[in-house]
């Protein structure tokens, strides 16, 4: 299993070569956007998001901040209670199920009303 993941993640590379640069991961204490896959330059805490709305219009998120780094791949609206910076952001993360359900394990709301898939 671990080997399948790894073969995923290398794919997710060649494909997708901005995930080096920057990307988004889950931890603990909340969404962690990363530079160069290790350097944490911002958090959001799970208790900070309003909800996560899957899909994204552009139109409708206009003035949202975008940390997309996949192209062809599901995004999610990330809406924070409290910002100094944005308080909308759109991620693509690699694996958008394995993405929500963590979320949902932290209780986040998840918004699927409306969704728009932006490919």
């Amino acid at each position: 299993m671990a080997e399948k993941q790894k073969e995923h993640q290398m794919f997710d590379l060649l494909c997708n070569p901005l995930a080096i640069l920057y990307d988004i991961r889950l931890s603990e204490r909340g969404i962690e956007f990363v530079f160069f896959r290790t350097l944490v330059i911002a958090t959001v805490p799970y208790e900070n998001i309003v909800e996560i709305q899957v899909g994204e219009s552009f139109f409708k998120n206009w003035a949202a901040y975008r940390f997309v780094n996949r192209w062809v791949t599901q995004r999610y609206v990330i809406r924070k209670q409290k910002a100094w910076f944005a308080k909308e952001v759109v991620v693509s993360p690699q694996n958008g199920g394995g993405f929500i359900e963590e979320l949902k394990r932290h209780s986040v709301k998840i918004n699927s009303s409306n969704c728009v898939t932006a490919q």
